[in-house]
């Protein structure tokens, strides 16, 4: 195996819906987040070494350098049970960076609010 394969510092994993559908992580964490809160209004994930409660409140877009369709969402920690653990690692360690990254640090019924964006139009 060449050194770069054997480095994982100095590889980058491309996913089947990079490759075959032009997509990226962005839109798929987007979409999943969409599908599932059609649904439910709450999910459970672990994320790390911490779980966390993720509250659906609405879509909307954002207007900034242009503009972009977002979920609001607050999020806390829990001691309960993930509703779903199909998601695999490298989709999750996206999720939690995503969700903190975009926290506005204003706290809702004990939630911190947050958005998962998403740069398609909608």
């Amino acid at each position: 195996m060449p050194e770069c394969c054997r480095n994982h510092s100095e590889s980058t994993k491309l996913f089947f819906n990079e490759i075959s559908l032009n997509v990226d992580d962005e839109v798929v964490i987007y979409n999943f987040f969409e599908e599932y809160f059609k649904f439910y209004n709450r999910l459970f994930l672990r994320l790390s070494d911490k779980r966390y409660e993720i509250k659906y409140f609405y879509t909307c877009l954002i207007k900034g350098d242009g503009e972009q369709v977002a979920i609001k969402i607050g999020f806390r920690e829990t001691d309960k049970e993930e509703t779903i653990t199909e998601i695999n690692q490298h989709y999750m360690d996206l999720i939690k960076q995503q969700i903190i990254s975009n926290s506005i640090n204003i706290q809702v019924q004990g939630y911190e609010l947050s958005y998962i964006k998403c740069n398609i139009k909608k």
